[in-house]
């Protein structure tokens, strides 16, 4: 995980897929997604996936209130992941409250200023773009 300090320090909105290495298919709809959000919102938004066996320990030592499921079981039911996004709104000292989902469920992060200030689980590209027109618009 080069340069992990230099996103947590960058000013911009970080969002950051944390996915299993076997996730194939996902991984392509989230790249070119990512893509053509970084296009739209002209770089103000910097992206990040991450390897979720490699991104469980960092996470538990940014967000030490996150309670880590560590799962890596692979889902048989994975539309029902995609399809259905649930969004987890964060304190104020910038930590989600609850508890992150297991292995096989996707799950995007939005970090602004070394804050978390947005978890999202499962694939709902709607919803992770309006969390980001939400995110930037904050100062």
């Amino acid at each position: 995980m080069e340069n992990w300090e230099s996103f947590m320090k960058d000013e911009r909105l970080l969002v950051i897929d944390v996915h299993q290495d076997w996730s194939g298919s996902c991984a392509d709809v989230v790249e070119s997604f990512f893509r053509k959000l970084w296009m739209e919102t002209e770089g103000k938004v910097r992206f990040l996936s991450a390897s979720r066996p490699k991104m469980d320990a960092k996470l538990k030592t940014l967000f030490p209130s996150m309670h880590i499921n560590s799962s890596a079981t692979k889902s048989n039911s994975t539309s029902n992941s995609l399809n259905k996004s649930t969004q987890s709104n964060v304190n104020g000292d910038g930590e989600a409250n609850g508890v992150l989902p297991d292995g096989s469920t996707p799950l995007f992060l939005f970090v602004k200023n070394e804050q978390l200030v947005c978890r999202l689980v499962g694939l709902d590209t709607g919803m992770i773009s309006m969390s980001i027109k939400q995110h930037l618009s904050i100062k």
